[in-house]
């Protein structure tokens, strides 16, 4: 019998019905439970129990769980099992990184086999990579579609993998593929946690979040975290994650992980980072508020919670809030320095948490460290991480591995799976052994309840809230509806039918849910198809509010109450007691109140002149002036009419609302809002919210008082008796807040009736509840002598100027406030108010609480840490920063980095008050200050608050020579500045300028001899329209000495700001735009972080102005602007126009024909401040495009309006790209005159140049030589299109003195084949480095120009020799490699070039692509003739198609051999058979590290080296065995080095990249000269000197892997057709000395041993011959050939009747005589097959007679040895190859006799 989980939730009732427990994702939005006090028949939404059979269900009593949090060290069991451990976890990092289905499985298999028996899939982590079937989602009361959703998280995606340069075909899995893979799991008997991480790392989330919202849901700007305080940002992702929190319960999972780690550790990057701001700016709680929901969230799906640990308890902070302790911590780190400082593992442990070993010395990461196997084997469940060392404790549930992916591209899926395939095995053999996990999924077609939102019906007659009945992945489901009672009525959507009790069913999908009474009530959900299938939810409508009772131990508070009451039971009576009293009152009485209550109606009665306020509007003349005021009359009593409604929301001793006249003996007002500015007061029908009633709390022999005040254009104006006048009216003078007249009390009228006066009792200390009448009283019994204790003070400043915050200048904490006697301490932000004013009314907010000694000396104006209102004394800086306060073990103490002792020692310290007059400051020797900054209306578009209090020009009378002005603008991203005339005026016409800040400038405050005002920090913060992306300070002169005024005239009516402007902050370096200069950065200048100003220096009687920068943010309403590259269809720029709802873009909006370069036509709107934006077409006024568009040459072409009319775009086409494309590693030259022949003429005027450096280049500019230098680094081998800047040419107009500028793009395109030095290759361990010089440029090639059009040759080569830098690998032995150089390319052909020497060594590379394939080439670098350099050691073509690789080289000895070795060349160390080369301990080593397998290689015995030795695409083999130059010398030296010299990339000649080669270089192939030559040649071999050998044999007849070697009268040729006169490139090398290459009658002169292209002539047959006409050796390597060009030998030019070609070859090639041909007495040879495991083996037989000297097998020499034929007549030589199977092996087989005659070649095939 399945028992019914059913959950309590509390309904709060006030004038509507409030569900109290109700989780708050269920309604999509965050809700606060306000106090109820009647029930009302408002429907209400309820939330029901989750399914019967969810699978995780803690049904332990909570009075018998043990809440310490510590479990006792459990020995491991004979099994290996541990008491109390659960959980050995596989985690994988799948949201940054996408994996396969296929992928996941080989893990989950490599994990289980380990001993894992859990898989974390972070599917959501940066990117989010699972996207369920449905994915609609309802927010609030908007609704969002399934695929709406889908398209704005898989846009999400793709901006995250193009942030991180991640390519991967497919963005997400889908619910199917999961399906597979949780099923796949189980049946590994491993269970699966799902990983979606909140509130960071929401990359794709966040965007979704943003784009869909239309709002701005970021935390500070950072890219992957929401704001905890925005409420649509937590809102529509709690929705979100609801539907992966209810996919995965009903697979069955146990666990979900929340991640909630590395809180906008994007934006805050030092420190205490993104936890700390939280934290220094109060809204950690926020953050405790938000993961307790989400794990809400997850518990109510039966599931437990998981989250990692650095933000549970951040620097141990208590007084924000409690975790949910049912929240298990995977915990990975306890920070990496002092400042960010996440809890222990043990205080976690003992705040009742459950924790997963998962210690971050252990990742193994994409992008960073990798755990190796020997590390992992080392872990111990037992030891936690903790800074500097390890934290023992013997309390784990389990352990966790993770695989992350800082860089997803690192590595491919398969490197993944087989590089940490050892690390996973061992670290599941250190851990426990762990029971097998069981998960069943849910019945898909159980009912189960669901709690939707309010869907926006959410009105006074009407607050419905519904709910509904369910089945899989929560689809709608029909059900019949019945209550258990008539608590509640159940009523179908828009009927009025309902069941008005017990038993009576509604049919529907869903039902609204309306309360009627208190009480208990079970709702219940049936199948009609199924009476079995049923869902049940219980609720308790409970109709009480809630207070608050302070009281010492032995100690009581009475309160008084409405009506007869009894009393109720104390929950414990050890705590508190409590006793009531009836009685009753006969008249009505009046009762002075310290806190409003929102909707009630009080009297107001003025202390001064003792009236009330009146609800009658009158006129009253004040000096010549006749004001508007609200009468002040009648007396205070009982029965007094003067009534008024007081509707708002109160926060402590502060009201904010409207005051709404209510009098009945003024109907003409009744109703009316009363309204407070400047010498009026008035009342209005227009609704008015913005009085703030602020209650102050004075000493016990002084009267307590309210204020009544408003702010109107940044003055707040204070509710006045005016001047003891029988009216009321608002003044804001100095001393307005305090003045008499101003001070108010604020009656309740009590009626007459019963009252019950209420006493409690402290017992002890403690707190507990009493419930009586509709009430729950919280008592909080507090140690009696608490009482006793002096309160500490906190004063409140803004620098040296008193702030008036809750009504006073400072706050007495006191022992009893809530949170002060605790271990954790009080927020200080908690306790004291965050408004203020100043005494000259402006307004502030609390920013940060510093403890100071009083007597400590400091270059301050009090020259002490003391705060004082001495001029200019500023201690902002001075002290220690502190956020809390606490009275524990008797003693008052503040928590800066530590807990510190307030020193109250009483002291007596002298300073000198503004007017120079000495003081005396007699207090504590600690002195707390609450610093506030001054916030003001200096702009609209952000919010501005300042250190420094200043003035409204003309408010204080400075003497003329003492002041100094500060001004703000902001500059739209059109270029708009607002303002652009300073003073900045009153907006209302008047002269005053209000919105310019003055401040004065201290005597003794100089800089070098200039006097001077340094103002303090300016912070900015960004509003819901907008946000601030760069600041910068403009003086009005960069001369000290220029002045506004001098001598003693007054400051001038007008100014202007003429200094240079420089940048004080940006978000980011790509926005410094001109201000990358360094010249134009202010000394304080920042990148990143809050925006803020550390400080401004102004010179006495000068001026600073201050730009913000500003965009508008994208929202429902706002317009958009975009610009486009019409030619590329690139976005250069968008931004938005902030407008009031309604605003479109005008019709006929379009081009200004007659100044097209200009504000369009029709295109200005009005944005929300009023200001009339032009859209404009002219780039050159836009401060936020890109230099290189805005001073380009273009032309706009068209502006097109969408059809919503709220996007505009206007299309380009630029003309400033200047492409150049480079075949070397070198450095680039660009002239002037490669820009523009213009810039040439004008390069005296060239006065500043500026240029952007690339993502993997260096751009530099020389001014000697006025050349842009552009210098390619590792990153440019693998761009697979090149890199792109820009160039700003700048000048000074000498008549304006304004910076004019032109700007290029420049462009960068690799050529088909590119020559880099061993500079382009990443060192190893065991690799020396051999410099050389690479900063010689190479010849500019710039596209369009055909000066250079050969791809690859340069002068700066043309003679290069001998070593030009290497990478030299010494002292190697045959048993060990070096680790590998390494590069990565784009491109898909590979050539290793090195030096070759008799001794040199062995050279295994390996090239693998993203999809984890590779090729692995094995070279024999010696040559027995000596040393050459710079020869092509390998040559590897890895397909048509141009990919991104990886290249591995490692290093390693070569032992010697003789000429009968039979070991194959190239790999010294092997044998012929399989056994042995599977033995081959090295390259089986360097196979394992690259997933490459040995089953796929085959090896090429002496006899069959033929052309196998090239490395295409197409070959089955992973690796093959090759040689660099030899083939068989007498003697091979042991092989003891090697150098590499450096590499060339080829790449494709038909891509994009290649439309901007010329034509020659366009559709070419590249082949390598044996290819191309067919036939028999006359070429050089180092064993034979002159060799005339078929092509295919001349390698393995000692001709080098790659080349052609021709010596002196030696020649090639090759012929085609559609060649016949045509140009031909071919690479040329010499190989030792200068060389002298011929063509037809053409010399070429070859100095250089750097392989070359060079351009020759085929003649008219299509014929190219190449002859050695010098005395030196040079190499022929490669030849580019048109696409589908072949060539001929002679023979098939014979065949084909060719006679031209054949009378050319054959003057070359033969001579009259028929050669001699040996016709040996016996000789036959035949094949054999023997079937071996996977393979054949093919056995060739060649018998021969006495007279044969040798024979060669393939073109192998093959002679006899010991005995043999001295006493035979006969002999036979074997030949044993192993081969695939179903292939087969063909032989060539030719005898010698003793002069060397060859006889005709026998062929057969095995």
């Amino acid at each position: 019998m399945k028992k019914k989980l059913t959950r309590l939730f509390s309904v709060l009732l006030a004038a509507v019905l409030v569900l109290g427990t109700l989780p708050v994702s269920a309604m999509g939005t965050d809700v606060a439970d306000p106090p109820a006090s009647a029930v009302d028949d408002t429907p209400v939404e309820v939330s029901a129990a989750e399914p019967e059979e969810a699978s995780v269900v803690d049904e332990t009593p909570d009075g018998e769980k043990d809440q310490s949090g510590e479990v006792e060290a459990a020995a491991v069991q004979p099994d290996g099992t541990v008491a109390g451990y659960e959980m050995n976890i596989f985690f994988l990092d799948c949201g940054r990184k996408y994996y396969s289905v296929d992928s996941i499985k080989q893990l989950i298999d490599n994990a289980s086999a380990a001993g894992f028996n859990y898989i974390q899939l972070a599917v959501g982590n940066d990117g989010m990579r699972l996207l369920l079937d449905d994915m609609s989602l309802t927010v609030g009361d908007k609704t969002y579609s399934s695929d709406a959703v889908k398209t704005a998280v898989h846009n999400g995606n793709v901006a995250y993998d193009n942030e991180k340069k991640y390519s991967t075909n497919v963005d997400e899995l889908t619910q199917s593929q999961m399906n597979e893979i949780i099923a796949y799991a189980q049946s590994k008997k491993m269970g699966v946690i799902p990983c979606v991480n909140t509130p960071g790392h929401m990359d794709a989330i966040l965007s979704a979040a943003t784009s869909l919202t239309s709002t701005t849901c970021s935390y500070k700007g950072s890219v992957r975290t929401i704001d905890v305080t925005n409420t649509t940002a937590t809102a529509f992702t709690k929705a979100f994650l609801q539907k992966y929190i209810t996919y995965f319960s009903d697979m069955g999972c146990k666990y979900f992980n929340m991640g909630a780690d590395e809180y906008a550790n994007d934006i805050f990057t030092g420190g205490s980072m993104g936890f700390g701001n939280l934290q220094y700016s109060s809204k950690y709680s926020y953050y405790v508020t938000y993961v307790n929901q989400v794990a809400e969230l997850i518990e109510n799906a039966k599931m437990t919670p998981m989250a990692f640990n650095d933000g549970i308890y951040f620097k141990n902070d208590t007084s924000s809030g409690t975790f949910d302790p049912k929240i298990v911590i995977c915990y990975w780190s306890q920070g990496w320095n002092s400042s960010y400082d996440p809890a222990t593992a043990a205080t976690l442990l003992a705040k009742g948490h459950k924790l997963v070993n998962t210690d971050g010395d252990y990742y193994w990461v994409l992008g960073g460290n990798k755990c190796t196997a020997e590390t992992a084997n080392g872990f111990s469940y037992e030891l936690f991480a903790k800074q500097g060392s390890k934290e023992t404790l013997n309390s784990s549930l389990g352990s966790m591995f993770c695989i992350w992916a800082d860089k997803p591209g690192e590595l491919t899926e398969a490197q993944v799976i087989e590089n940490s395939a050892a690390t996973i095995k061992a670290f599941g053999g250190a851990c426990p052994k762990v029971e097998d996990v069981t998960e069943t999924p849910a019945d898909p077609n159980k009912l189960t309840i669901t709690v939707g939102s309010n869907n926006g019906n959410d009105t006074s007659s009407d607050n419905t809230l519904t709910i509904g009945a369910t089945i899989s992945m929560h689809a709608s489901k029909l059900a019949d509806w019945t209550a258990t009672n008539d608590n509640v009525v159940i009523t179908p959507p828009d009927e009025n039918v309902a069941s008005n009790g017990a038993g009576t069913a509604v049919q529907a999908e869903t039902v609204n849910v309306k309360a009627v009474k208190a009480g208990e009530v079970t709702i219940t959900a049936t199948d009609p198809e199924d009476e079995t299938n049923s869902a049940s939810t219980t609720l308790t409508v409970n109709d009480k509010e809630t207070k608050e009772i302070l009281v010492s131990v032995n100690g009581s508070e009475s309160i008084t109450v409405n009506g007869k009451l009894t009393a109720g039971t104390v929950e414990d009576s050890s705590i508190a007691t409590v006793g009531v009293e009836n009685f009753s009152e006969s008249t009505a009485r009046l009762k002075e109140v310290s806190r409003i209550e929102s909707g009630k109606q009080y009297l107001i009665y003025n202390q001064r002149k003792k009236e009330l306020l009146q609800g009658q509007v009158v006129s009253r003349q004040w000096g010549s002036n006749y004001i508007t005021a609200v009468e002040v009359d009648g007396l205070a009593g009982a029965n007094s009419k003067d009534l008024w409604t007081l509707t708002g929301t109160s926060n402590e001793n502060i009201f904010t609302g409207s005051v709404v006249s209510a009098n009945a003996n003024y109907s003409a007002t009744n109703g009316q809002y009363l309204s407070v500015g400047n010498n009026t007061a008035t009342l209005s029908a227009t609704a008015n919210n913005d009085l703030v009633l602020t209650f102050h709390d004075e000493p016990e022999d002084e009267v307590d008082y309210w204020t009544i005040a408003q702010t109107v254009n940044g003055t707040t104006y204070y509710l006045n008796d005016f001047a003891e006048t029988s009216a009321a009216a608002g003044w804001g003078g100095n001393g307005a807040a305090t003045d008499a007249g101003s001070k108010w009390t604020i009656y309740e009228i009590v009626p007459a009736g019963d009252r019950t006066k209420i006493t409690f009792n402290g017992v002890r200390e403690g707190t507990t509840t009493v419930e009586i009448g509709n009430v729950i009283y919280t008592i909080r019994v507090v140690p009696d002598e608490l009482n006793a204790v002096d309160p500490l003070t906190i004063e409140y400043w803004v620098t040296n100027t008193h702030v008036t915050a809750g009504g006073d200048t400072s706050k007495q904490i006191k022992a009893t406030d809530a949170g002060v006697h605790s271990e954790a301490g009080a927020d200080i932000a908690s306790l004291i108010p965050e408004e203020g004013i100043t005494n000259s009314n402006h307004n502030t907010v609390f920013k940060q609480a510093r403890i100071l000694d009083t007597e400590l000396k400091n270059n301050s104006k009090s020259g002490t840490e003391l705060q004082s209102d001495t001029g200019g004394d500023d201690d902002t800086a001075s002290g220690y920063r502190f956020t809390k306060v606490r009275y524990w073990n008797a003693t008052w103490q503040v928590y800066t980095t530590d807990w510190v002792d307030v020193n109250l020692t009483e002291v007596s310290v002298e300073y000198k008050d503004p007017k120079n007059n000495v003081q005396t400051y007699t207090g504590t020797q600690s002195q707390l200050v609450a610093y506030h900054m001054q916030r003001t209306t200096v702009t609209e578009e952000v919010t501005t608050d300042v250190t420094d209090w200043g003035n409204n020009v003309g408010e204080v009378n400075w003497p003329p020579y003492d002041y100094v002005e500060l001004d703000f603008a902001v500059k739209y991203e059109n270029g708009l500045q607002t303002p652009t005339t300073f003073p900045v005026k009153d907006a209302n016409g008047g002269t005053k300028a209000t919105k310019t800040m003055e401040f004065h400038a201290h005597d003794e405050t100089y800089h070098n001899g200039n006097k001077y005002r340094r103002i303090g920090r300016i912070d900015t913060i960004n509003t819901e329209n907008y946000n601030v992306y760069m600041i910068t300070l403009t003086p009005t002169s960069d001369t000290a000495t220029v002045q506004l005024s001098t001598g003693n005239t007054d400051r001038p009516e007008s100014y202007e700001y003429k200094g240079t402007e420089k940048v004080v902050w940006v978000d980011s370096v790509d926005n410094l735009g001109k201000y990358g200069d360094e010249s134009l950065q202010a000394p304080q200048f920042r990148i990143g972080g809050e925006p803020t100003i550390d400080y401004i220096d102004i010179y006495s009687r000068q001026g600073m102005l201050v730009t913000y920068y500003v965009r508008a943010n994208v929202t429902e309403d706002a317009l958009q602007i975009r610009y486009v590259d019409k030619t590329t269809g690139n976005l250069i720029y968008d931004y938005s126009i902030a407008v009031a709802k309604g605003t479109y873009f005008r019709d006929g909006v379009a081009l200004n024909q007659a100044n097209w370069k200009g504000p369009l036509d029709n295109g200005t709107v009005t944005n929300l401040q009023n200001h009339e934006i032009a859209v404009s077409a002219d780039l050159s006024t836009m401060p936020a495009i890109a230099a290189g568009y805005r001073y380009a040459k273009y032309t706009c072409e068209s502006v097109k309006r969408s059809d919503d009319k709220k996007v505009l775009t206007l299309y380009y086409v630029f003309n400033t790209v200047c492409s150049f494309v480079v075949d070397f590693g070198t450095p680039l030259n660009i002239s002037l005159s490669d820009f523009n022949p213009e810039l040439e003429e004008k390069k005296d005027g060239i006065k500043k140049v500026t240029v952007t450096n690339p993502e993997h280049s260096k751009v530099t500019y020389d001014k000697d030589t006025q050349t842009v230098v552009f210098d390619p680094d590792k990153g440019f081998v693998a761009d697979n299109d090149g890199e792109e800047f820009s160039v700003t040419f700048a000048g000074t107009n000498p008549g304006t003195q304004e910076e004019n500028g032109i700007s290029y793009i420049v462009r960068v395109h690799p050529a088909s084949n590119v020559l880099y030095e061993e500079n382009f290759l990443t060192g190893a361990d065991g690799w020396d480095e051999v410099k050389a010089d690479h900063t010689k440029p190479q010849e500019t090639q710039k596209v369009g120009d055909s000066n250079k059009s050969v791809f690859g040759y340069d002068t700066s080569y043309a003679s290069a020799t001998n070593n030009n830098g290497v990478w030299k690998a010494t002292g190697l032995s045959t048993s060990a490699l070096t680790k590998p150089l390494t590069t990565n390319f784009y491109g898909n052909t590979f050539d290793l070039i090195g030096n070759c020497a008799p001794d040199s060594g062995r050279v295994i590379m390996v090239i693998k692509g993203d999809d984890g394939k590779g090729r692995a080439v094995d070279v024999d670098t010696r040559y027995s003739s000596g040393t050459i350099y710079q020869v092509p050691l390998a040559h590897v073509v890895m397909g048509d198609t141009d990919k991104n690789y990886s290249v591995m080289i490692y290093a390693s000895g070569l032992a010697s051999k003789t000429d009968t070795d039979t070991a194959p060349r190239g790999v010294a160390t092997m044998s012929i058979d399989d056994a042995n080369i599977e033995a081959d301990d090295l390259l089986a080593q360097v196979l394992e590290e690259n997933g490459l397998s040995m089953d796929d290689v085959e090896y090429v015995s002496v006899s069959a080296m033929d052309n196998a030795n090239v490395v295409t695409a197409d070959d089955p083999d992973d690796a093959v065995a090759i040689y660099a130059n030899d083939a068989k010398a007498t003697a091979y030296q042991s092989g003891t080095h090697v150098e590499i010299d450096g590499f060339r990339v080829y790449r494709s000649t038909t891509d994009d990249v290649a439309n901007n080669y010329p034509t020659n270089e366009k559709n070419v192939d590249y082949k390598r000269i044996l290819d191309v030559v067919k036939g028999e040649i006359t070429a050089y071999s180092d064993k034979n000197g002159q060799l005339t050998i078929n092509v295919q044999q001349y390698e393995a007849n000692g001709g080098p892997q790659n080349e052609i070697y021709l010596a002196n009268g030696q020649s090639v040729f090759f012929q085609s057709d559609e060649l016949a006169g045509k140009d031909v490139q071919v690479s040329l090398r010499a190989v030792n000395a200068n060389a002298m290459a011929s063509v037809a009658d053409t010399q070429i002169s070859l100095a250089s041993n750097t392989e070359m292209y060079y351009t020759l002539k085929a003649d008219a047959t299509g014929t190219v011959t190449i002859a050695n006409n010098g005395d030196s050796l040079f190499a022929i390597g490669n030849v580019k050939l048109p696409k589908a060009v072949t060539t001929d030998s002679i023979q098939s030019a014979s065949e084909a009747g060719d006679e031209a070609v054949i009378t050319a070859l054959k003057s070359v090639l033969y001579t009259d005589e028929e050669p001699e041909v040996f016709t040996p007495e016996t000789f036959t040879a035949k094949t054999t097959v023997t079937p071996v495991v996977r393979n054949k083996m093919v056995t060739l037989k060649v018998n021969v007679s006495s007279d044969v000297a040798y024979i060669t097998v393939n073109g192998v020499k093959y002679t006899r040895t010991g005995l043999q034929g001295l006493f035979q007549k006969t002999r036979t030589i074997r030949v044993v190859n192993t081969v695939k199977k179903g292939q087969t092996k063909t032989y060539e087989v030719v005898a010698y006799n003793a002069d060397g005659v060859a006889s005709e070649t026998i062929t057969v095939t095995g």
